[in-house]
């Protein structure tokens, strides 16, 4: 995440917390209506290394409605720019 010219380094979070976190964000996100509060991951999976961004981890698949893919991907690159994985 870039500051002022300079990178934000990225709070450290448990597979548990961001699945809990992201979970939370499905279920109560106000600008998320309908069927997308239903939307569910199982956890995250961490990189060897970090990507081009920076961050160590992703979440490949969830359970949801498809149609739902979209927004989706918008929540999870929002936590992705704000959280690294913590090593458990």
């Amino acid at each position: 995440m870039k500051y002022g010219g300079t990178t934000m380094p990225r709070q450290l979070a448990t597979n548990a917390e961001l699945t809990r976190m992201i979970n939370d964000r499905f279920r109560e996100g106000k600008e998320l209506d309908g069927d997308c509060r239903e939307v569910k991951i199982g956890g995250v999976m961490p990189y060897a290394e970090p990507d081009e961004s920076g961050c160590n981890w992703d979440v490949y698949t969830y359970s949801g409605p498809l149609r739902c893919s979209d927004v989706f991907r918008i929540v999870i690159e929002e936590f992705r720019l704000q959280y690294n994985l913590q090593d458990d």
